[in-house]
């Protein structure tokens, strides 16, 4: 049921097939996998997030906030996973999240204290994701409006929550 639920909720706003794009490394695109959003809503697919777990799972990491070396200017912070479960993380299997996905039930954008390069922290978390609530980029030209998404669409997010 919890499930049933989980997968309901990321098909909110998905009308129709869904499409993902699957980007490997060096940025190429690969063959799209084409993924009905009346799968995800009847639970026929899991999906398994940058921690290697389902959506809705959780995990305890340690992590450590850190500027974006690729951006060109400051954009904020992410956070690098160094742990998972307990287990150090070899320097290319870290994984590094925008600072923009990662929430936690102790902090809200009000009163939130600022995150700072090199600070650790540890906690449980799940993952979640789905599409952003906005309009697509053709959809905004159709209407007049300019675009918002990055040059590579409607892309769906994902999501790392603290709970603790």
């Amino acid at each position: 049921m919890r499930n049933s639920i989980l997968f309901r909720w990321l098909a909110i706003g998905v009308l129709g097939t869904a499409c993902i794009v699957q980007v490997c490394s060096s940025g190429e695109k690969q063959t799209p996998s084409v993924i009905r959003a009346e799968d995800l809503c009847n639970g026929n697919y899991v999906i398994i997030g940058r921690l290697g777990k389902p959506y809705g799972e959780i995990s305890k990491v340690r992590a450590v906030w850190e500027s974006p070396a690729h951006a060109p200017k400051p954009t904020g912070l992410s956070l690098r996973i160094t742990h998972i479960d307990g287990k150090k993380l070899a320097d290319a299997q870290q994984i590094v999240v925008d600072g923009r996905y990662v929430e936690s039930r102790k902090e809200d954008h009000k009163t939130r204290p600022a995150r700072k390069t090199g600070q650790v922290v540890e906690g449980r978390v799940f993952e979640s994701g789905g599409f952003p609530r906005d309009y697509p980029n053709n959809v905004r030209e159709a209407l007049g409006l300019p675009p918002v998404q990055p040059a590579y669409g409607f892309a769906f997010n994902s999501f790392l929550h603290f709970i603790d």
